[in-house]
């Protein structure tokens, strides 16, 4: 049985870029009109709001994970090599040109717009979900590469989530630049992740997540855990971690 699904568009007020804003609501929240659910935000809503989804309806009926609204949130880009150009400017915690092997045409003072993006979650998106449906304070962030990114620099900036899955990050961005706003950290809870194929140069994803994960672990009241997942490349990391990562938050909270 499928979950209802409604679809939005919203334009950033700060920022003029519009956005496609799809939510699935667990099977029972009709049948439960004073229920109240936690909210999973994905960022890279256009790939992953369904796996998400689907993970989320059928783990949660052997309660090995959490029921929750499912909130995606996708730039309204139909044009493939675009899309990947705003991911890499709205996503990025400084200013970079990124590789060509990971996305052209990007120059570096288009980037690093990644608290701008975050204004645009906290100040309209979050305040209409939490109007339009009936939501719990608990938030957990799904993101994968550059929207991982973004939810670490997030995290480090502003207690917008208590919780999440960070899939293959891209820390490696502007030679880690990520790592300068580490010192605080507003969730709880992280899941980290790398492809067992990701650890070549530059990018080394499974050195630099592990040893964020590790760092933010020995910090009071803190949960950072990392896993390697095994056969995975960067692409196809990014959906067994969702299983695997809401799993372990379910355990772990």
């Amino acid at each position: 049985m499928g979950w209802p699904i409604r679809t939005e568009s919203m334009v950033c007020e700060q920022t003029g870029l519009s956005f496609d804003l799809t939510v699935a609501t667990p099977t029972r929240y009709e049948a439960k009109p004073d229920g109240q659910w936690p909210v999973v935000v994905v960022m890279d809503g256009a790939w992953l709001f369904g796996s998400t989804v689907d993970v989320i309806r059928l783990l949660s009926m052997e309660r090995t994970v959490t029921d929750a609204i499912v909130v995606g949130i996708s730039f309204a880009e139909t044009e493939m090599a675009e899309y990947l150009r705003l991911r890499a400017r709205w996503f990025s915690p400084s200013e970079f040109v990124p590789p060509e092997i990971i996305v052209s045409g990007v120059a570096a003072e288009e980037t690093g717009r990644a608290l701008e993006l975050a204004d645009f979650v906290e100040a309209q998106v979050l305040p209409w979900v939490d109007e339009e449906f009936r939501t719990t304070a608990d938030r957990t962030l799904v993101g994968h590469s550059f929207s991982a990114l973004w939810g670490l620099r997030v995290m480090f900036d502003r207690p917008l989530f208590d919780a999440a899955v960070l899939a293959s990050p891209s820390i490696w961005w502007d030679d880690s630049s990520i790592l300068q706003f580490a010192d605080t950290l507003h969730a709880k809870t992280l899941f980290l992740t790398a492809g067992e194929t990701e650890n070549v140069a530059p990018f080394n994803m499974i050195d630099r997540a592990s040893a964020l994960a590790a760092e933010l672990d020995e910090r009071d009241g803190i949960r950072a855990h990392f896993e390697t997942m095994l056969g995975e490349g960067h692409s196809s990391n990014a959906i067994i971690s969702i299983s695997r990562g809401l799993r372990w938050l379910h355990d772990a909270r």
